[in-house]
């Protein structure tokens, strides 16, 4: 479980983390490198990213960056 969030802090502070790619865990489970994948359809569709970014703030009642949202 400690290695979960290797990605995440990986995508947080590192200059070498990329935007527009899937930032995971290798698939070995002894390896901690961090595994970069380019981003498929359907998760690539910004349309599809609005409606669910739209439903998940609809649902949950909590709205954040709509300033930011155009």
């Amino acid at each position: 479980m400690e290695r979960a969030a290797i990605p995440l802090l990986f995508a947080a502070t590192s200059p070498a983390a990329e935007t527009g790619v899937f930032l995971g865990p290798s698939i070995r489970r002894w390896d901690d490198r961090v595994r970069f994948d380019g981003i498929v359809p359907p998760a690539d569709d910004p349309a599809l990213a609005a409606r669910l970014w739209e439903v998940a703030q609809a649902r949950s009642g909590v709205a954040y960056l709509n300033d930011l949202l155009v």
